[in-house]
């Protein structure tokens, strides 16, 4: 009788096995390296784009503006690097490289804005700006407003890096000064 018993246990799972929905692997993520690269960003949304699942990057992206709100830097940066890594819309390219330096601006802040550090964090910041300007270039999805001011913080973060003085009017150096004073 137990002998019968296991035999139909087994034929009820192998039936349960064969009749659920065929297994299928979970969207590829890009990695960080494939996202700061313009190149790579303009290639990827002309040619897989359209084709990817984009509601996990839309949920990351919801919690990310969430997380925006309540001025948690870290978890906004998180959030929005998990949507970009899904789907490298201008959008979270734009919210991604501003809320990581904005938490970095905290960071170094307590570190007492050690200038080697600042212009790594700046030059990492530069390399999702012009990703999401590219990104932008394809969809065409950020507001004349919001692709203005992507251009200037491109412009004046190269400034910076050239000259490691910042101008008045950057944006993304604000993050890295105390009262306005840019540091590093």
């Amino acid at each position: 009788m137990q002998k019968l018993l296991a035999l139909f246990l087994w034929f009820a799972s192998a039936l349960a096995v064969a009749g659920s929905a065929p297994f299928r692997e979970p969207p590829e993520m890009l990695s960080e390296q494939e996202v700061k690269n313009p190149q790579f960003v303009v290639v990827w949304l002309n040619s897989a784009g359209l084709k990817t699942d984009q509601k996990g990057a839309k949920l990351f992206f919801s919690l990310g503006v969430k997380e925006k709100k309540s001025q948690n830097w870290s978890a906004a940066s998180k959030a929005f690097g998990e949507s970009m890594r899904r789907y490298p819309s201008p959008d979270a390219l734009l919210e991604y490289a501003d809320s990581d330096l904005k938490m970095l601006g905290q960071v170094r802040a307590r570190q007492g804005f050690p200038s080697k550090l600042v212009r790594e964090d700046m030059a990492h910041a530069l390399a999702f700006y012009e990703s999401s300007l590219a990104a932008n270039g394809v969809i065409k999805s950020l507001s004349p407003q919001k692709a203005k001011r992507l251009e200037q913080n491109v412009s004046c973060l190269k400034d910076y890096l050239l000259s490691s003085r910042s101008q008045s009017d950057c944006q993304p150096a604000t993050y890295f000064s105390i009262r306005g004073q840019v540091k590093g």
